[in-house]
């Protein structure tokens, strides 16, 4: 095992979901394509594709329509669905094409986490995982682990350009981040993202270790 493959549309939702998929095993190289045909493109070049995590309507994708040409094509290898809302009909339609699991973007944070988990490492008693159990408590408790470093950055005092370096970044991809950021808290400002930190659990900046994970970026 050493590739996933991420199908997604969104350039920084993928980023974001980077970050999930190395903590679940930081030895993994991930590759990404935005549509089904490139990843198709990729899964012929490459043979050490361990999991393939689709986005529900890509580009090129109906609703499974996607995930039935990834299975029939190389069923050996496993598909999670990225949903925005996974009713019913699509649960029903995955588990007959033969998903491995679907998230819900707005899934608990450590829910995502948890499902590529189990489907990477095959322990669970289900066949089929599907996080939508709700969204988090907190608005903070929605950030992903990317956001919440650049968060940390920000309650620090460093300048973009300062938490670009830290994390390895550019300042685009940082202010893009800040953008998401103050969406998410309700806040217009680095001063106001500060003061709801602090006003939150004392234990925060501990609880969001490496296995507290979220996938919710954008």
């Amino acid at each position: 095992m050493s590739r996933v493959l991420l199908v997604d549309a969104n350039e920084i939702f993928r980023l974001g979901l980077r970050e999930v998929i190395k903590t679940v095993e930081p030895a993994l190289t991930i590759s990404e394509a935005d549509n089904v045909v490139t990843a198709q493109g990729i899964l012929r070049e490459k043979s050490d594709i361990a999991l393939i995590v689709l986005a529900v309507g890509v580009t090129d994708s109906g609703k499974c329509t996607g995930l039935f040409q990834l299975r029939n094509e190389f069923p050996e290898i496993p598909v999670v669905m990225l949903s925005d809302d996974p009713k019913s009909d699509l649960v029903n339609c995955a588990l007959a094409v033969g998903a491995a699991g679907i998230i819900e973007r707005s899934a608990p944070c450590d829910a995502t986490f948890h499902t590529l988990k189990r489907i990477l490492f095959p322990n669970t008693e289900s066949k089929l995982s599907v996080s939508n159990v709700g969204p988090c408590a907190s608005p903070i408790e929605s950030l992903s682990p990317a956001l919440l470093r650049v968060l940390m950055g920000v309650k620090r005092g460093l300048r973009n350009k300062e938490i670009a370096f830290e994390l390895g970044l550019s300042e685009k991809t940082i202010k893009a981040y800040l953008g998401i950021l103050y969406r998410k808290l309700g806040v217009n400002s680095r001063t106001q993202a500060v003061i709801l930190l602090q006003d939150g659990p004392a234990e925060t900046g501990l609880r969001y270790g490496p296995e507290f994970m979220a996938v919710n970026i954008a």
